[in-house]
């Protein structure tokens, strides 16, 4: 979470949120949590709190909850990718991968640049059996950040396309090259 760009807001929410943050990176969304909540009310619908309580209660596997921030969140914040991808992901780990896909699908085109927009995708697709799209969303996430290569390879939900991974990793490496000029 940066919260360089959030300097408008006063200063003692804003020692709230980076003690919240702290707590994140010390995986203690307990104290995480206990932080956000005591930000004023006031400000509780500012965007980046919005999305502090989301990943809170993402870390907390509280995903009903999640999934709801997330939704307000979308609805505030249009244009912040975190939203919709935190909305989908908390979707398809409560087991509604076909609505985390969709969801997904409706965000604002400009998440089309944002290779984990990619990469779940390929997530929810392999889930639903739909090994073609996720091959292409997975290749696709690969070229646009090389480290999705490593992290497919332990991922549970792109085991179907463990064996090809070498391959799909090849073929969007070469695709992101640049076109000799000829």
């Amino acid at each position: 979470m940066d919260l360089s760009e959030h300097e408008t807001l006063p200063p003692h929410v804003m020692r709230r949120l980076e003690s919240a943050v702290g707590y994140l990176e010390l995986d203690l969304p307990e104290e995480a949590w206990v932080e956000l909540e005591g930000i004023d009310h006031d400000y509780h619908a500012h965007p980046i709190i919005m999305l502090g309580r989301v990943d809170v209660r993402m870390r907390q596997a509280r995903w009903e909850d999640a999934v709801g921030l997330a939704e307000a969140l979308c609805r505030v914040a249009t244009s912040e990718p975190g939203a919709y991808i935190s909305r989908s992901f908390c979707l398809h780990c409560l087991g509604r991968t076909l609505e985390a896909r969709e969801k997904l699908l409706e965000a604002p085109h400009e998440l089309e640049k944002v290779p984990t927009f990619h990469y779940n995708l390929a997530c929810y697709e392999c889930t639903l059996g739909n090994l073609d799209a996720a091959r292409r969303r997975l290749a696709k996430a690969i070229s646009l950040y090389d480290g999705f290569e490593e992290f497919a390879g332990s991922d549970p939900d792109l085991k179907a396309l463990h064996p090809e991974l070498p391959a799909l990793a090849h073929t969007a490496k070469k695709a992101k090259r640049p076109k000799a000029k000829g």
